[in-house]
């Protein structure tokens, strides 16, 4: 495993809150991580499950809170 104290079902749904509330309002530097570091781990997951699908979305969401850093820095 990957030392992630979150289930998959758990990381998704905090994924899903984050995505949420970055169209709502803008993130913490701390949130946005926190939802690049979940949604790049949910797609490891992925990818060793062979499902790349999935993987792409999770990784699309790691970037776009990546993005939010360093337009923030």
């Amino acid at each position: 495993m990957h030392g992630s104290t979150l289930t998959p079902s758990a990381a998704h749904a905090a994924v899903a809150n984050t995505q949420q509330r970055a169209t709502a309002c803008s993130l913490s530097p701390q949130e946005a991580l926190l939802g690049a570091f979940n949604a790049t781990n949910l797609a490891s997951g992925y990818i060793e499950r062979g499902n790349f699908a999935a993987a792409r979305r999770k990784l699309m969401l790691a970037l776009q809170a990546l993005n939010q850093l360093q337009t923030e820095a």
